[in-house]
């Protein structure tokens, strides 16, 4: 079985794009696959790269009233656009190597082993949050529209 060059809780810089520079920790990896389940893609999260805003507007449909909302979501970054970073904080690739019977990551630059920061599941916290906004909701009924056989 292979190993990723870069995975979830690794410390790393983007070296190339729009947030070319900034440092921080990978939350989440993305593998797009084909059908015969050949890797096409990866792209990853990183926890200090801001995410993307969405507005909804307020919407009525069939009488219900369905309120505005400003949706956010993750903002996804290539993995070819990722380095990883040492402890020492020198940007350095990663080779894989064995030891002890087991595949290990390890810095090209200082061989050391790569060490990853426990990443905490947002889903799991955002849970209780999601639940208060959902009672917080309030339903405003729509009036019947006026037709011209009302007149």
């Amino acid at each position: 079985m292979s190993i990723a060059k870069i995975q979830k809780g690794d410390n790393i810089q983007v070296i190339a794009g729009n947030y070319k520079g900034t440092k921080g920790v990978v939350t989440k990896i993305i593998n797009k696959k084909n059908k015969v389940g050949k890797l096409i893609s990866s792209r990853a999260t990183v926890s200090t790269v801001p995410k993307i805003v969405k507005y909804r507007a307020k919407q009525r449909q069939n009488g219900e009233v369905f309120p505005g909302a400003k949706l956010e979501t993750d903002r996804t970054i290539n993995v070819s656009n990722l380095q990883l970073i040492t402890e020492s904080g020198l940007v350095s690739r990663s080779k894989v190597e064995i030891k002890d019977g087991k595949k290990v990551r390890v810095y090209k630059k200082d061989n050391q082993v790569v060490t990853k920061v426990k990443v905490e599941n947002p889903k799991k916290s955002a849970l209780p949050e999601l639940a208060s906004e959902v009672t917080d909701v309030e339903v405003v009924e729509a009036k019947p529209k006026k037709t011209n056989q009302d007149k």
